[in-house]
């Protein structure tokens, strides 16, 4: 059965159950449930709820945050994980999704502020960490992404990204040497990803190392033929 279907069938007993009691644990199951299968509304309708009956029951302010955000309302989407967070300041998810939101809504130092607090909670949250980076490198804040990502590995976390990131940070310091293995590192990950390779080609060329940007080149073109742009580049590099 589809989820769209699975909710369907589970209606009744949510129905039949709170007709019986309503209590928070079947409110969350038919929120969730909903949430789910993609019925937001629904979803925002039995969560808030929820938030009426038992405002500490922290699971619901992600879902409920994210069913806003699936029917285009941001900005209330950004209160509920701001409520959910002063419910239980040491929600990492909360906090990381807070810091997204805020990024989509153009706030970047609140952004910042909140992934922040989901890293300080968990220094090993890989995907706290390549946002923050994400917003770093945005800003042009070289040096913090690479202290940042070489913190983070000296207590032994590793993300493919962090070799991508750190190679773009180190590019943008002059320290070529560094960005050249890190993209080396990288390319192992990320040799079918069309905006990787291009920026490793023209790295390349910068380095002088046409033969070694030439096969770079190739791959973008084999990967998407229509890429005119690689196609010119590649022609300057046999000439």
């Amino acid at each position: 059965l589809s989820l769209c279907g699975e909710f369907e069938q589970a209606l009744p007993y949510y129905d039949e159950a709170l007709q019986e009691k309503i209590d928070s644990r079947t409110l969350f199951g038919y929120g969730f449930t909903a949430f789910q299968a993609e019925y937001y509304r629904t979803a925002i309708e039995k969560l808030s709820e929820l938030k009426e009956l038992d405002p500490e029951y922290v699971p619901l302010y992600l879902y409920l945050a994210k069913a806003y955000e699936q029917e285009g309302q941001l900005e209330k989407s950004y209160e509920i994980a701001k409520e959910g967070i002063h419910v239980d300041e040491w929600n990492k998810e909360l906090l990381l999704y807070a810091g997204k939101v805020a990024l989509k809504l153009k706030k970047p130092d609140e952004a910042e502020s909140w992934l922040r607090k989901a890293i300080e909670i968990d220094q090993g949250y890989i995907e706290a960490l390549t946002t923050l980076c994400a917003l770093l490198l945005h800003q042009e804040r070289y040096e913090e992404v690479v202290s940042c990502l070489e913190e983070a590995m000296k207590q032994g976390e590793y993300d493919p990204q962090f070799e991508w990131d750190l190679a773009r940070a180190k590019h943008k310091l002059e320290m070529y040497s560094d960005a050249l293995n890190h993209y080396r590192e990288a390319y192992t990950f990320f040799k079918d990803n069309v905006d990787f390779l291009e920026e490793y080609g023209y790295f390349l060329i910068e380095e002088g190392n046409r033969e070694r940007a030439k096969e770079i080149f190739q791959q973008i073109v084999r990967l998407d033929p229509g890429h005119i742009e690689a196609a010119d580049i590649l022609l300057q590099l046999e000439e």
